[in-house]
């Protein structure tokens, strides 16, 4: 100003308090210098016009612009906008993402370069006719994606107009609805062959709808009544039904219809030739996918065949109970479920009892106390087999007393070898029982007899087991006197090193570290031995315990070498099994225990047990018996593993593959495992691969 010229500040902000509280106001300063009459400036011009309305006015415009375009990047469709002659300037993210373009590829008409040449003059013969006519329109066509394949989108396009009423923008988007397509087609594709299937069947096949009113019939119904699809569509498929059946099945039909409910019915239908065939009819009850109901469709099958098959076998039922009322013998007959629901007159008269009484389960109420359970064992493990079986117990006649009977039970099976159960027979051998009794205790007297030829043997026995008690006393006493110079050796040394490490030389040190880790190692060596002569010689105790249960007391007790190595135990399908419980517990803490020593030093240590239960046959384990039941426990891991050469001789006592520098231990731990998988009556093997792993396999009977 003071140079002559005029000097503005547009939209200057000053914080001013004009309503009790400060806000942000807007002004146009304006400074103009005023002239005198030579020419020189005399003084300023200050005008100050307020702009604070016009700004808010622009901030709202820039925030709603931010909120548009948030939100067309956001909506799940392809969005664009044109000017009023279609020159589109605007597209959304999700187009860019869609076509893989940039903006300056797509500005104009350049989205003809992602449509299908083969449509283009279409798509551009509408766009222009909504241009000229001011009017919206929708127009399903493929558009071109990043990686070249076209997918097809239903495009909607508005006007939208200014205050007034004149088309200031356009505004388009484009909906993928390439899956929808696909549905429409499969399911008219579905129509189509169920349309072939329908037709081709021997089955016949009707279609309701959801008034009741049947819409649809295969060639099928026509072929066997005669009657032209037209016909039956009115109704004319019931007087088609024997009069003896038609209100029966109607009533079926319409009581289902109510509620909606699937049902079968049979019924007797007039066919071409004037004779009537029964009928199996199923119905399912059809819905939308809305969920509102949409009719029934049914398929029914001629059963005439079959019900003169059902009366022949009822005559036969007939004549065979016949038979086996007339018998001597008490013969019964099961289901696959081990439960009996036939017992002949014989079986009946003999205990007294009603068919009633002695279906299902009821006929063991008259099998004596004692011989009950054995029955029962061998009953069921002859049904698991489906195998013959014979067996001989008490059972109760009518007049109160046991007598001796012998059952043979004979599997049954259908044509096609599938089972359907036992038939058996029983004769009462009381007589023949007791001669075997009085030659059991003739047998008995002999056996006494040669009792006392045995007593000297009984001594040698007594003999050994002193010997045995013996054993384990000095088992005991050595370990507790090897011992205790070992733990003297390192209670003085270990003052030493406390109170002298640092006067002792170099050499001196190293020889004392050296006399400490030799203690260490006999003190385990004794400690190891103990154990291994004590899997022969302690109290063996089986009870039924989870493996589970095992494995989760090992892993607290090697919580903190798990954690140190960053090591994880997994175990799956785990079985319970009869064993001695804390043996069993030292196994698989040695299992484990190996797995941690000989880990790799560059992955965590992964160890997995997984165990089940089935027949040796199963195992394929030459040493397995093969109709026996065993555990088959398999632990393995990532570790060193071993040559395969030495998967036998890892488990003999003080065996190493490894230097002691390399991997502490004393060679025992699984020797200590076989002889507790021995003292089960099982046997383990290994199987190793050097740098990859290890796998031990334990078979353990199940009792």
């Amino acid at each position: 100003v003071i140079k002559g010229q005029a000097v503005g500040f547009p939209d200057f902000m000053l914080p001013l308090d004009r309503h009790g509280y400060v806000e942000e106001c807007y002004f146009n300063f304006s400074y103009s210098p005023i002239r005198k009459e030579n020419g020189e400036v005399g003084g300023v011009l200050v005008t100050v016009v307020e702009t604070t309305s016009k700004k808010k006015v622009e901030k709202n415009l820039q925030e709603s612009e931010a909120r548009f375009r948030a939100m067309a990047d956001n909506i799940p469709n392809l969005a664009w906008m044109a000017n009023a002659d279609g020159w589109i300037y605007w597209y959304n993210k999700k187009w860019y993402d869609f076509t893989g373009t940039l903006p300056e590829q797509m500005e104009g008409w350049g989205w003809q370069s992602v449509h299908d040449p083969q449509m283009l003059h279409l798509v551009m013969d509408r766009w222009q006719g909504s241009i000229v006519s001011g009017q919206p329109f929708d127009m399903v066509f493929p558009l071109k994606g990043a990686d070249g394949e076209f997918r097809q989108f239903l495009t909607r396009v508005l006007p939208l107009r200014d205050g007034e009423g004149k088309i200031s923008q356009w505004f388009g988007t484009n909906t993928d609805i390439t899956d929808q397509k696909k549905v429409e087609e499969a399911l008219k594709e579905s129509e189509r062959r169920f349309r072939n299937m329908a037709e081709g069947s021997d089955v016949l096949i009707a279609i309701g709808d959801e008034t009741s009113n049947l819409t649809y019939f295969n060639k099928a119904w026509f072929k066997l009544t005669g009657r032209p699809v037209e016909d039956l569509l009115e109704f004319g498929w019931v007087d088609l039904l024997d009069p003896e059946d038609r209100d029966h099945y109607v009533n079926i039909y319409l009581s289902a219809f109510e509620k909606k409910l699937a049902f079968t019915g049979e019924f007797r239908l007039l066919n071409k030739d004037g004779e009537y065939r029964w009928i199996l009819s199923k119905a399912q009850p059809r819905f939308n996918p809305d969920g509102t109901f949409a009719g029934y469709i049914s398929s029914c099958i001629d059963i005439t065949e079959l019900k003169q098959t059902e009366q022949a076998l009822k005559e036969s039922e007939q004549r065979f109970r016949n038979v086996a009322d007339s018998a001597p013998a008490l013969i019964w007959m099961s289901g696959t479920n081990t439960q009996c629901y036939f017992f002949n007159k014989g079986w009946l008269t003999f205990t007294g009892r009603t068919m009633d009484q002695e279906s299902g389960s009821g006929w063991t109420a008259g099998i004596h106390p004692d011989d009950l359970q054995t029955y029962l064992d061998g009953y069921v493990s002859a049904f698991e087999e489906q195998q013959g079986f014979y067996v001989e117990y008490r059972l109760q006649r009518h007049d109160g007393e046991y007598r001796w009977i012998s059952n043979n039970g004979v599997p049954r099976f259908t044509a096609d070898g599938t089972f359907e159960g036992y038939i058996g027979a029983c004769m009462d051998i009381q007589e023949q029982k007791s001669f075997s009794v009085e030659l059991e205790k003739q047998v008995k007297d002999r056996t006494n007899e040669l009792a006392l030829a045995n007593y000297l043997l009984t001594d040698k026995n007594l003999e050994l087991e002193n010997m045995n008690k013996e054993l384990q006393s000095f088992a005991y006493i050595s370990s507790h006197d090897l011992q205790e110079p070992l733990r003297k050796i390192q209670t003085f040394s270990s003052r030493l090193m406390a109170k002298e490490y640092e006067s002792l030389s170099e050499s001196g040190k190293d020889s004392f570290q050296r006399m400490q880790n030799a203690a260490k190692r006999m003190q385990t060596l004794i400690e190891d031995l103990l154990a291994y002569s004590r899997t022969n010689t302690v109290e063996r105790k089986f009870e039924n315990i989870d493996l589970k249960k095992i494995i989760d007391e090992v892993r607290e007790d090697l919580k903190e070498e798990l954690q140190q190595k960053h090591a994880t135990i997994e175990a799956t399908d785990n079985c319970e099994i009869n064993v001695i419980s804390f043996q069993f517990r030292q196994l698989i803490y040695n299992l484990v225990s190996n797995s941690l020593k000989f880990s790799a030093n560059d992955r965590p240590p992964r160890i997995k047990i997984k165990s089940k239960i089935a027949k040796g046959v199963n195992f394929h384990q030459e040493k397995l018996a093969e109709k026996e039941k065993y555990c088959h426990i398999r632990i393995t891991d990532n570790g060193i593993g071993f040559e395969q050469q030495y998967s036998e001789k890892i488990f003999e006592v003080f065996q190493r593959l490894h230097g002691r520098s390399e991997y502490i231990g004393t060679g025992m731990g699984l020797a200590i495992v076989k002889k507790i998988v021995e003292n089960h009556h099982g046997i383990i093997t290994a199987k190793g691969d050097l740098n990859e792993g290890a796998t031990f396999d334990i078979y353990i009977p199940v009792t």
